[in-house]
């Protein structure tokens, strides 16, 4: 129930701030950092770790691997919904998904592996081939 109640509003805002501005993921770009969304996530996460860190620490590790999980099924179910990438799109995804792995490597699971890896799978599935950009 709790880790219910702190993923839900996190894997819930995940969609809208992923599209903020009208952003395509087919559109031509200088990707140079992780978007707004995955630190959107990351800063959510520092805060619900922060509060179950305060007050029962041996519950940390559990509690954020559930959310990891819930987060990564939400992004594969997100970037499987995306038909183009283009080559701008590639790398920013990739970038996206790896930047909030990396930060989050303490609690990864099976679980939350095997949803990243459905993800980074549907983005090398629909990148553009050349002729089509």
């Amino acid at each position: 129930m709790y880790v219910e109640r702190k993923s839900d509003p996190i894997v819930g805002a995940i969609e809208q701030n992923m599209y903020l501005g009208h952003f395509s993921w087919s559109e031509s770009y200088r990707p140079t950092e992780v978007r707004g969304y995955i630190k959107e996530v990351l800063f959510r996460m520092v805060a619900v770790h922060a509060e179950v860190y305060s007050s029962s620490s041996m519950y940390t590790v559990p509690i954020m691997t559930r959310i990891l999980e819930a987060v990564a099924s939400e992004l594969a179910r997100l970037f499987s919904c995306v038909t183009k990438f283009s080559d701008a799109g590639v790398l920013q995804a990739s970038l996206d998904l790896t930047g909030l792995q990396d930060a989050m490597v303490a609690y990864s699971s099976s679980i939350s592996q095997r949803s990243f890896k459905e993800a980074f799978d549907c983005i090398a599935k629909n990148k553009s081939l050349p002729d089509e950009k």
